[in-house]
């Protein structure tokens, strides 16, 4: 009794912060920050195109749906590698560890590669010479645990700070998640909260300046600062079917349906299919649409995915996705999990 009381207080507490994220409007699109958090992380799931909160599990899980992470059963370390557009790269780092009836934990730590951008001014506005790097880093904490043989639950506080020159932003965003599997023989329900967190705003010795009143003849210039406007971080609240079919004991099909919700932009659809042979090897496709697909810049995704043992209760996982992008080169993606 205790349990299921925990777990529709947890239905609903989810249901009543998704409010807040209804309140996207197409005249607020492109308003919010600490974009970073956006960008998909783990080769499976982009293979899918996010399609897959439903049952995606083990330490990718902690991006997607952090209810995943026990559903893993055993440890795991993560490495993924991704080339954005741009030239932007994406480096992500998880290990998450199954801690039996405690439930399972993981940490995260992605940083968000730009490269070097040649500093201009109003005086030099073909460039100074002088070059600078912005970083941006998100560490992660997850706790998962599973609160009945099929429902899973889990929480992510992600610690965002993002740095330009002498500019700084630090903020907090936390992620909730809910798996519900085998609502009937093969089916599963999905349901993330994601980017909740208070606004961020920039700070630092770049925006102090020196005034000069010209009230009285040598009279020195008057420190002055400005202030800047805070902004909203990218709430997201998703909902997510999936189904799996075994046509033997080798050979299975999963198939996804996602949508995800925008405080600060228009709507998302995805849909996903992924073909296995046994737990070896693995063939994905996906598609991302949106409410206004004119904005959507992104195409279909498809992906490989290959595993071997190494011996024991060790494995090794490799996986690969590509995504169509406009204007830009492709999207690739790699994975490298080890499991124990």
């Amino acid at each position: 009794m205790i349990k299921n009381r925990i777990i529709y207080m947890s239905l609903i507490l989810l249901l009543m912060f998704s409010v807040t994220v209804f309140a996207g409007s197409e005249a607020r699109i492109g308003t919010a920050g600490a974009q970073e958090l956006l960008i998909p992380v783990g080769a499976r799931g982009i293979a899918l195109s996010g399609a897959n909160v439903a049952d995606i599990h083990g330490t990718e899980a902690i991006y997607w749906n952090p209810a995943g992470l026990s559903t893993g059963r055993r440890t795991e370390a993560m490495f993924s590698y991704m080339n954005w557009i741009a030239d932007i790269k994406m480096t992500y780092i998880a290990v998450g560890a199954n801690v039996g009836r405690a439930g399972a934990l993981g940490f995260t730590i992605r940083t968000l590669d730009i490269g070097d951008i040649e500093l201009t001014t109003t005086d030099q506005p073909d460039g100074t010479g002088e070059y600078f790097s912005p970083t941006f880093l998100v560490i992660g904490a997850t706790y998962s645990k599973m609160m009945t043989d099929r429902i899973a639950f889990g929480v992510t506080m992600n610690l965002i700070n993002e740095s330009v020159r002498q500019l700084k932003a630090t903020g907090l965003a936390f992620d909730f998640g809910v798996q519900y599997r085998n609502l009937v023989p093969g089916l599963n329900f999905g349901l993330a909260l994601k980017h909740l967190g208070p606004d961020m705003s920039f700070d630092g010795e770049d925006l102090e300046y020196f005034v000069d009143t010209g009230a009285e003849p040598g009279s020195k210039a008057r420190p002055a600062r400005l202030t800047l406007a805070s902004f909203d971080l990218p709430v997201t609240f998703e909902l997510g079917l999936g189904y799996n079919y075994n046509f033997t004991e080798e050979h299975s099909l999963n198939a996804y349906a996602n949508f995800r919700n925008f405080n600060l932009g228009n709507d998302q659809y995805m849909g996903g299919l992924e073909y296995k042979f046994k737990s070896l090897f693995s063939l994905r496709g996906g598609y991302l649409g949106t409410q206004n697909n004119d904005d959507n810049i992104f195409g279909p995704t498809v992906g490989a995915g290959i595993q071997a043992s190494l011996g024991g209760n060790t494995s090794i996982m490799f996986d690969y996705a590509y995504r169509a992008v406009d204007y830009f080169d492709a999207n690739q993606f790699f994975s490298l999990v080890f499991g124990f």
